[in-house]
């Protein structure tokens, strides 16, 4: 859909973003195994901040107040 509401190809998206943009996870294991990847996740998209959606998903709950650092990691990477 469109932000109109209108379809376009490919059927239902089920993203809640009104145009395509990425999609990252906020992952618990942050601070143990998953840094690096998401350190990718950053040098490859942060030139897309200011064009396209981006959304970072993930246990809400878990994310903000269970993993440390991670909220800092997101909220650095909107100012990069």
């Amino acid at each position: 859909m469109d932000v109109y509401g209108d379809p376009v190809a490919g059927g239902k998206r089920s993203s809640a973003t009104a145009f395509i943009g990425v999609n990252m996870e906020g992952d618990s294991d942050f601070n143990k195994s998953k840094r690096a990847i998401f350190n990718d996740y950053i040098d490859t998209f942060s030139p897309l901040i200011n064009d396209v959606p981006i959304v970072f998903y993930g246990n809400t709950l878990e994310v903000v107040t269970g993993t440390p650092g991670l909220l800092d990691a997101i909220e650095d990477f909107y100012r990069s």
